[in-house]
């Protein structure tokens, strides 16, 4: 098993657009009701790298982006809200959305957070 965590800024823009897509597709109304939402946090995220690489991570196995998850920093040091942690269809019931969260919630405990909202 190869699960790696790599930065937003290693990939193309349209893959967090993509993984959203596919971590939902279990119910098509989903991507009526979110697509273009998903597809703004995606052109958001890669017209600011900075930011992206900062709040978000994507998680690989075997070279493979599965999943990936992103947080809000404008509260600290109050608290982070966690958005998206998704993981996509063919990977999920493997444990590696919890890997994902708790890479997170380890990365955001490094600035000393009195509380992360994980919703």
């Amino acid at each position: 098993m190869s699960l790696e965590f790599k930065k937003v800024s290693d990939f193309s823009r349209g893959i967090l657009f993509a993984l959203l897509s596919d971590a939902y597709s279990f119910d098509h109304r989903c991507a009526l009701h979110w697509s273009v939402a998903w597809q703004e946090f995606d052109d958001f995220f890669f017209n600011h790298l900075q930011i992206a690489d900062q709040c978000a991570f994507i998680t690989t196995f075997n070279e493979e982006a599965i999943g990936f998850v992103s947080w809000d920093p404008r509260r600290m040091p109050e608290h982070v809200e966690i958005g998206h942690n998704c993981i996509a269809a063919e990977y999920k019931g493997c444990g590696y959305g919890k890997m994902q969260l708790q890479d997170a919630v380890d990365r955001i405990s490094q600035y000393d957070v009195s509380k992360i909202i994980v919703t």
